[in-house]
């Protein structure tokens, strides 16, 4: 028996039940503040839905097929309740025997499985934010030290499975892990990356197919998620993710089955490119251009002004910058800025301030001040992000005093209530006096997130010696953040002025 048949590209029926997932597949966000500017208070949208359950997606082609037609919807949304249950029930009593066996009967009962077929799950990964189970038929495990591989293999033999993916918590505010991002991040890649125009290579890698999990639906309400890791041959070559506006910070420690990455975690969505077809569409050219012509394919685009929508377009030259800096001189970078900054278009605006490291030196503190003006969240972030550069342009080893005050002003002009913007500005408290960084943990201590905590964690050395230890227990106090404990272990303590210090500190993390 093989539950699965092979996806076939244009015949996946759509059957959710939620408005949520087609603007979902449409963009990317950057994280869950930027979610909920675009779709409202998401969380409260979907507590308040009268279902026990609220999908993003729909079930597999291969499922839907094998139920009968003329009850086909009342059959599914009932699939939707007892996954929902089940999957709540294991997140709270780990009974992986149990879960199966419940899994069993739903399929059935859903005509999904025959009577003499059967299932089970298999857990074989579990990390930060949530365990991978594999929806399997009679596989045996063998060793458990090497399971990994043996799945690996095994879905060579076989040629597909199921992943389930359960959080550890359903609400997790986490921005780049969890039911909603992680949701988000599987469907904008299944609608955007999945199916782009065939046939086209950029730099040795394909745009045309894909290299994570087909996903196919999560449960925003019961918090998890399925993804089928080998529904085609093992990819050729990576995507290149850049391409459609998407990031991945921690590529290296993602998990794959078959060649394709089952995690939808750790992936920063671009603010411009995540968000615009038409943008997408001319970063790509750009990129497919040879590099020796691309200034020259760029004016080309920009002197179109009647081409259909123009102002869209524009705003993919804004982040193709980035793509030319390096096959011209810098002054003409300059140029390009002044070209663009005269549209009055906050999209332009954000990706200019994403590429000001591309300007000249001379230039860039003229620019900063410039975006900075009347600057929104996401265009403080991109300069805060940038700000490294000014300071490292400012800040010259062999001089026996250094210039901060550049920097210094730079960062004044970015001072933001928002824990993001701040914990960005964080970042950058290396360009700063030490003498005047504790007053900036002062501020930004008030109401902080976890995400800034751990920001602060991370640049306890640029406080002045003597201040250090008393940061450290002030962050460490009532913290239960993992990501927060993991940074005042791992940097926080490395920074102390002595080994008592040391020993005082460290006796606040231990469990």
């Amino acid at each position: 028996m093989n539950l699965i048949n092979f996806y076939v590209p244009g015949k996946n029926t759509s059957l959710s039940f939620t408005g949520l997932s087609r603007n979902l597949g449409k963009r990317a966000y950057f994280d869950r503040k930027e979610m909920e500017e675009w779709e409202g208070k998401i969380t409260d949208k979907v507590e308040k839905r009268n279902t026990p359950y609220a999908i993003v997606g729909s079930i597999p082609h291969e499922w839907v097929q094998k139920i009968p037609e003329a009850n086909r919807e009342v059959v599914i949304k009932e699939l939707y309740t007892n996954l929902g249950e089940i999957f709540s029930d294991l997140r709270e009593n780990k009974n992986v025997e149990l879960a199966s066996t419940k899994l069993n009967s739903a399929l059935h009962k859903a005509n999904i499985l025959s009577e003499k077929e059967n299932v089970s799950l298999h857990s074989f990964g579990s990390g930060r934010y949530g365990t991978a189970f594999i929806l399997d038929e009679n596989f045996k495990l063998l060793n458990p030290k090497n399971i990994a591989k043996l799945y690996n293999l095994f879905f060579k033999r076989q040629g597909g499975k199921y992943v389930f993916k359960l959080f550890h918590d359903v609400n997790t505010t986490n921005d780049y892990h969890g039911t909603y991002i992680e949701a988000n991040k599987g469907m904008y890649w299944r609608k955007t990356i999945e199916e782009p125009a065939r046939g086209q290579y950029v730099e040795g890698k394909t745009l045309n197919k894909t290299d994570s999990c087909k996903f196919y639906f999560a449960d925003l309400k019961n918090g998890y998620m399925v993804e089928n890791p080998a529904f085609m041959p093992p990819p050729k070559r990576p995507v290149l993710t850049e391409l459609f506006g998407l990031i991945r910070r921690d590529e290296e420690k993602n998990p794959t089955i078959n060649g394709y990455n089952y995690d939808y975690g750790g992936i920063e969505a671009d603010f411009v490119l995540s968000k615009n077809k038409t943008a997408r569409y001319v970063y790509k050219e750009l990129c497919q251009t040879p590099a020796n012509q691309r200034l020259e394919k760029w004016e080309s685009i920009y002197n179109d002004k009647k081409a259909c929508n123009y102002s869209d377009r524009l705003k993919g030259l804004a982040c193709g910058i980035n793509l030319i800096r390096k096959q011209i001189c810098s002054p003409v970078i300059d140029d390009l800025f002044t070209k663009l900054a005269i549209h009055d278009d906050n999209a332009i605006k954000i990706a200019l301030a994403g590429n000001l490291d591309c300007l000249p030196e001379e230039s860039q503190i003229k620019w900063f001040k410039t975006l900075a003006k009347d600057a929104d969240r996401y265009t403080k972030i991109n300069l805060a992000h940038n700000l490294d550069s000014i300071g490292r342009a400012c800040f010259d080893g062999s001089k026996e005093v250094q210039d901060f005050k550049p920097a210094k002003d730079c960062f004044n002009l970015l001072l933001d209530d928002d824990n993001k913007v701040r914990f960005y500005l964080a970042k950058q408290f290396t360009w700063l006096p030490k003498e005047s960084v504790e007053g900036w943990y002062e501020v930004f201590i008030k109401n902080a997130d976890n995400q800034l905590k751990t920001g602060l964690a991370v640049r306890l050395n640029c406080l002045p010696e003597g201040s250090r230890e008393r940061w450290f227990k002030i962050l460490a106090k009532d913290a239960d953040d993992y990501n927060l404990k993991k940074a005042l272990r791992e940097r926080g303590l490395r920074c102390l002025p002595d080994e008592e210090s040391w020993k005082r500190c460290k006796e606040l993390l231990e469990d």
